[in-house]
């Protein structure tokens, strides 16, 4: 085995059996209790045709097809054909959760749906290079980079390039053991006297990082999408908006509600892949701990999918 494992050349998985799992489910706009099922507006959701046509369809079928006449006709199978899958599988999980998914009114569930679909899109297009994001590579030279934010490692003494709306985080911790100190982290913080709908608006890439920055970056450029720029601006701060810290972080604190029940999780919540005990002893300098991602729902064979970065579509197996 490899002395080493890093990003994507290397990938320490050792087996399905060995994996641990983490959930979390984003609760932007929606809270959780122990009722089960999906509530609007005090009324619980079934998967009654009554309830479909008067509530479910307005949140699978997406906004620019409502104005069709087999989105306002009768007939349910017509206006399933005009379903997006993810607001589909969305629906079916919250509908027949153990847990409740409590929303004040049906324009803050929609949201919700927007801000889970948006999340694992944006995690695909950095799979697919449509985001230019990928892991940085002591080994081979990949240097952290966060947009024009860039570690220069030619110059006499390493330095910086820094760009208008991101920042180096620089910790002071002791790397001597690495197998290269000087750039072994990918650390930032949006810069101050930037404006916070900004810093995600296409300022993140390209990204040169680590799995978990990588799902901060989605986490966030979904929840811009799904909340007006007023709303996502003061309720994430500058000095909280962090890429690849996960201590302190307005992803975990707005986003995210952690939990360890896996038996029923739903698309786009946040799932940490462990991977097997032995890994620090057979790759002590290696960062492949584990996998953030996000579920990303169930293929046609029901076989349940995950997508972090660099890995997209994956099974458990």
């Amino acid at each position: 085995m490899p002395e080493h494992f890093y990003g994507r050349r290397r990938r320490a998985w050792l087996g399905p059996a060995e994996l641990n799992f983490h959930r979390g489910d984003s609760i932007m706009v929606g809270s959780k209790t122990t009722k089960g099922g999906l509530t609007i507006a005090g009324k619980a959701v079934s998967n009654s045709d009554a309830d479909y046509l008067a509530v479910v369809k307005f949140l699978t079928v997406p906004e620019e097809k409502q104005d069709t006449p087999a989105f306002k006709g009768a007939e349910i199978a017509a206006i399933k054909a005009l379903e997006n899958n993810a607001f589909r599988q969305i629906a079916d999980g919250m509908i027949a959760s153990s847990s409740s998914y409590d929303f004040g009114d049906l324009a803050k569930a929609k949201a919700e749906f927007f801000f889970r679909k948006v999340a694992v899109d944006t995690m695909n297009r950095m799979n697919t290079g449509l985001n230019d994001a990928d892991y940085f590579d002591p080994l081979h030279d990949v240097v952290p980079q966060i947009g024009a934010t860039v570690l220069d490692p030619v110059a006499k003494d390493p330095h910086w390039e820094k760009g208008s709306f991101w920042a180096a985080i620089d910790l002071p911790t002791n790397r001597a053991h690495l197998a290269n100190p000087k750039y072994w982290y990918a650390e930032f913080l949006a810069a101050q006297g930037a404006d916070p709908t900004m810093v995600f608006d296409g300022k993140e890439l390209p990204y040169r990082g680590e799995c978990a920055g990588a799902l901060q970056i989605a986490v966030n450029v979904a929840a811009l999408a799904a909340e007006t720029k007023a709303g996502y601006a003061k309720r994430n701060p500058l000095d909280k908006l962090l890429v690849g810290v996960w201590t302190g972080s307005n992803t975990l604190d707005f986003y995210f509600e952690l939990d360890k029940d896996l038996s029923s999780p739903n698309y786009g919540d946040y799932i940490y892949i462990r991977n097997d005990p032995r890994y620090p002893k057979l790759a002590p300098d290696g960062f492949w701990m584990g996998l953030n991602c996000f579920y990303a729902g169930t293929d046609k064979l029901g076989v349940k999918r995950y997508s972090g970065l660099g890995v997209s579509w994956q099974s458990e197996e």
